[in-house]
């Protein structure tokens, strides 16, 4: 039944976005869809569907026992300095549209060698998660740090968004 449903919800995609992709953009996009991964908690009676980790973006998706779902995007990257207690994120689509959290607070780590990672994790609806889903990433900033995705990376990453979508 699992693999009809996702069989489904290609098939949905597929015809959804054919007219703007090719063969070989639309397995990338449901290699993404397919590799959501459904976790369920018994302790605190809850299911999470989470996406690979990939180029510093990742989404994820709770079902609580009270039925509530919850959505979230975590977006992440480095920096050369250290700055703390900054906000602002901002996604650019390939079609210049935009995603904005002026107010989303930037955390920050140590990173690699000199490097500071810099992370913002952000509570996002349908609609806002359906942007991701449709619209290949074309850069981000997290305060004034910026990253992309280049290639099959923002294919994957359409895929990931639409997996967490479908994921019931």
């Amino acid at each position: 039944m699992k693999k009809l449903l996702t069989f489904v919800a290609v098939l949905l995609a597929t015809i959804v976005t054919a007219q703007e992709y090719s063969k070989k953009e639309l397995k990338a996009i449901n290699a993404g869809v397919e590799s959501i991964k459904k976790s369920y908690d018994e302790f605190d009676d809850k299911t999470d569907w989470d996406s690979p980790i990939l180029k510093n973006i990742a989404f994820y998706k709770t079902k609580y026992k009270d039925g509530m779902i919850r959505m979230y995007v975590r977006l992440s990257t480095e920096g050369v300095t250290l700055n703390m207690g900054k906000k602002g994120l901002t996604v650019i689509f390939e079609d210049g549209s935009r995603f904005e959290r002026p107010n989303a607070e930037i955390k920050a780590d140590s990173g690699a060698g000199s490097m500071w990672d810099y992370r913002a994790f952000e509570s996002i609806n349908e609609e806002e998660l359906s942007l991701f889903a449709t619209k290949k990433v074309k850069a981000y900033k997290l305060y004034i740090y910026e990253g992309a995705l280049y290639g099959k990376d923002a294919l994957f990453t359409m895929g990931y968004a639409q997996g967490i979508l479908d994921a019931k």
